[in-house]
């Protein structure tokens, strides 16, 4: 029953923990291409699913998503609101795996050292990324450098849109 409040006196513990979700959400995603970007479980008992896909990934999945995790949840015990989505253009990568979705296509890197660097994702491994930034550009010619960032360097990666 949604709303429904339990008096603390007859409430078990929180029957739900982020790993806990993190498993069902596995469970449903395990053979597709989507990825968990982030879960985080409020004091409210809101919990809000951040999800990714190597391709793209719709509401409608978010929903069906959504909709597999509610029915694993027991509302009897505890109440919750559910949130599935995906990060979106202007949310920071947070996993690996963003990175590797985004190689060959504009980001925005904004270093510890306040710099912020805008270019095309080459590479990204272990220790960090290779970008390619545009120095100079002129009528007939276009300068461009590399540079290799390290992950401890970076404050923020985020997808680049060019108007």
């Amino acid at each position: 029953m949604r709303g429904r409040k339990v008096p603390s006196c007859f409430k078990q513990n929180f029957m739900f923990s982020t790993e806990n979700v993190k498993n069902i959400v596995e469970e449903k995603i395990k053979e597709s291409d989507k990825f968990i970007v982030d879960i985080k479980i409020l004091s409210n008992n809101k919990i809000l699913i951040s999800l990714d896909s190597d391709e793209n990934i719709t509401i409608g999945e978010c929903a069906e998503i959504s909709r597999f995790i509610e029915a694993k949840l027991n509302r009897d015990n505890e109440d919750f609101e559910l949130e599935v989505s995906s990060p979106g253009l202007n949310h920071p990568f947070k996993v690996f795996r963003q990175y590797l979705k985004n190689i060959n296509k504009d980001v925005s890197v904004i270093g510890y050292d306040g710099i912020k660097r805008t270019g095309k994702l080459l590479k990204a491994d272990e220790n960090g990324i290779e970008i390619e930034v545009v120095k100079n550009q002129t009528k007939n010619k276009i300068n461009t450098e590399i540079q290799n960032i390290p992950y401890k360097l970076i404050k923020e990666t985020k997808s680049f849109i060019k108007f």
